[in-house]
């Protein structure tokens, strides 16, 4: 019997029901914190990244020691990126 039943159509399209940021995000309290210091956290990293490039440009420190940090902020600065595209719709 449940064959025969036919459901509605739905009123929203896939992208309007499925999307994170107008049905959670925007209204959840602890998603927008979190997405907000993601978002310091990102500036963070850019600024690390700039002063161990400063850094290496000038000689104001070693090599060895601003290659890592300029990687280790890159690399923040995507993988931050990165999640915060999870609180929107893919």
């Amino acid at each position: 019997w449940l064959a025969k039943v036919a459901l509605p159509p739905s009123p929203l399209s896939r992208e309007e029901l499925l999307n994170r940021w107008d049905q959670h995000t925007a209204y959840c309290k602890h998603c927008r914190e979190a997405l907000s210091n993601m978002e310091v956290v990102q500036k963070g990293c850019a600024a690390l990244f700039l002063a161990a490039l400063v850094g290496a440009q000038t000689e104001l420190a070693p090599n060895a020691l601003c290659l890592p940090v300029e990687l280790l902020g890159a690399v923040g600065m995507a993988g931050i990126q990165t999640l915060k595209q999870e609180f929107r719709f893919k």
